[in-house]
């Protein structure tokens, strides 16, 4: 997962909808670190690995727009077919452990 400087509350992250993005391997996360401005003070990325729930999950392409409250939208991730998950809400996420490489 990769944690953008400032956190999640303050980042607009809409290309396939509103939500957190989550990867099933490290090298789709690593792409989208090494792009954005996630360097330390000593030259280090850093990346954090989480646990999901992802309760139901759509499969299709649909654009989901700001999370209802829980129990309200019919799904609560989508998957796509590069292994990328966006997870509606927050409390979904379980950040395990930090990686500084």
């Amino acid at each position: 997962m990769y944690l953008p400087p400032g956190g999640y509350e303050n980042q607009l992250m809409v290309c396939q909808g509103n939500g957190i993005y989550c990867a099933t391997f490290p090298a789709a996360s690593i792409y989208y670190n090494n792009s954005g401005p996630a360097l330390n003070e000593l030259g280090h990325r850093r990346m954090i690995a989480v646990r999901v729930l992802p309760g139901t999950v759509a499969t299709s392409t649909h654009l989901f727009g700001e999370a209802g409250p829980i129990g309200t939208d019919e799904f609560d991730s989508s998957r796509y077919d590069d292994g990328v998950y966006v997870i509606r809400r927050s409390c979904q996420v379980l950040p395990c452990f930090v990686i500084h490489y």
